[in-house]
């Protein structure tokens, strides 16, 4: 059976400020079961619509989640990173960006994207680059 999920339809549909209602909504109303899933979709819709403030502290609270319940995995560093590059805060979204290059050149982080952790090399030399300094 196939489980329908209202947000993530109008998050396809790009319709973001709908998809961050609609998950409030399944987050007080839904089952608890499905609450890491509404929450990972609220974050990425915060995000979508240009909320990134609001959008932080979800994407720390499901990143933790996700990288305590599969050891090695990649977090939601990338986003973070992006969501304090996109509110100014650029002291912190470069670190964080870096701390997650080296901890993939490292091996702490084994699963990253289909590219094998290079984006994240990009996006750092993309704030270096912005910046006009060495990271």
């Amino acid at each position: 059976m196939v489980k329908l999920n209202p947000a993530r339809q109008f998050f396809v549909d790009r319709r973001f400020d709908e998809a961050v209602e609609t998950y409030q909504c399944q987050l007080q109303e839904g089952p608890k079961e499905d609450k890491w899933e509404n929450l990972a979709g609220l974050a990425e819709s915060l995000l979508a619509a240009g909320r990134y403030a609001d959008a932080i502290p979800l994407l720390e609270k499901v990143g933790d989640y996700q990288s305590n319940s599969h050891p090695k995995a990649l977090g939601r560093q990338e986003q973070l990173s992006v969501c304090h590059w996109m509110i100014g805060e650029r002291e912190r979204a470069p670190q964080i960006i870096k701390d997650l290059v080296i901890a993939v050149r490292d091996g702490k982080i084994a699963y990253t994207d289909i590219s094998g952790g290079v984006s994240h090399g990009i996006i750092l030399c993309y704030m270096a680059i912005t910046l006009q300094r060495k990271i």
